[in-house]
């Protein structure tokens, strides 16, 4: 949900994250946050490794009940 590249990837690469990370700069207007339904951050997305969206949990509970099915 960054708006400005250099600082997004300035991050991406001071913490060393492996995971997948995008950024097409338009923020809260940004065209995943629109079809996510993305309303805060951290936003929790679990995904299998087709890159199917799983679950969306918004609590540790719902995170540990969707990744003990």
């Amino acid at each position: 949900i960054d708006s400005e590249k250099e600082k997004w990837e300035n991050f991406v690469v001071k913490n060393d994250l492996k995971f997948i990370n995008v950024c097409d700069e338009k923020g809260w207007y940004s065209k995943p946050v629109l079809d996510y339904l993305v309303y805060a951050t951290p936003t929790i997305f679990v995904v299998d490794k087709n890159k199917t969206v799983l679950g969306a949990p918004t609590d540790i509970k719902a995170l540990i009940d969707l990744l003990t099915k």
